[in-house]
């Protein structure tokens, strides 16, 4: 699991995150001044486009936990190992 690479503040504070619906691009709340990792299911078009524009497209990581449940496992790993 996730919470063996995790300090038990931080899962506690993973627990808090809830899902959102989004009716604006998810871009419009990305400050690209900032080091930026975006984790997401889904990926439209525009925003693609304000990636590609802010030379951010690399940030992006496609996340399908319904394909691969453990992909989050995998890339905290990752993360924390770079």
């Amino acid at each position: 699991m996730l919470t063996s690479c995790l300090k038990s503040e931080t899962v506690k504070l993973l627990d808090k995150i809830k899902p959102t619906k989004w009716n604006e691009l998810k871009t419009d709340a990305i400050n690209f001044d900032e080091n930026l990792l975006w984790f997401d299911k889904d990926l439209w078009p525009n925003e693609l486009n304000a990636l590609e524009k802010h030379e951010a497209v690399h940030n992006f990581i496609m996340v399908y936990l319904l394909k691969d449940p453990d992909l989050l496992d995998k890339l905290a790993r990752v993360v924390s190992n770079s």
